[in-house]
């Protein structure tokens, strides 16, 4: 992947904004945020977790109105020809994904806004013997979203 932009004018300002905003993209060429699995029982148990739980019309995993709208204003740091400025716009979108998450789960719902589905009689009963109550789907130990973190790659 390439990016950059071109100005059209022969001005000095314009070359040199030209040369600041492409060193600016140069820096996210390849950069990249995830959200991903971790905690007590591990990224792989817990990412499986999460994929079996989204085919069970539980999925939480995704930006919301409210997470998109704050990305966008996050994502105007990109373009500075800071490196600290780039990498905390990245920060902020990694953490503006995670707050999506938790809130999706604590609302309970799914990308369309529909409820998660319940749980079936037998899993409930087998969260009332062991917890002693049921609880929230998603949240019975906090491993599964207490394990989530960020990771920012290829930022130059």
């Amino acid at each position: 992947m390439s990016v950059g932009v071109e100005i059209q004018g022969e001005d000095g300002i314009g070359a040199a904004i030209q040369a600041s905003l492409n060193a600016a993209l140069r820096g996210l060429d390849g950069a990249s945020v995830s959200v991903v699995a971790g905690g007590a029982r591990g990224q792989s148990r817990n990412t499986l977790i999460a994929k079996i739980q989204a085919k069970q019309l539980r999925d939480p995993f995704y930006l919301d109105q409210d997470a998109r709208e704050a990305i966008q204003f996050a994502i105007n740091g990109l373009m500075s020809a800071q490196y600290a400025v780039r990498r905390r716009a990245l920060v902020l979108v990694g953490d503006l994904m995670l707050n999506a998450v938790g809130r999706n789960v604590e609302r309970q719902e799914n990308p369309g806004g529909q409820s998660f589905k319940a749980l079936t009689a037998k899993y409930a009963a087998a969260k009332r013997r062991k917890f002693g109550f049921v609880t929230p789907i998603l949240k019975a130990t906090g491993d599964l979203l207490g394990g989530l973190r960020v990771v920012i790659e290829g930022l130059k």
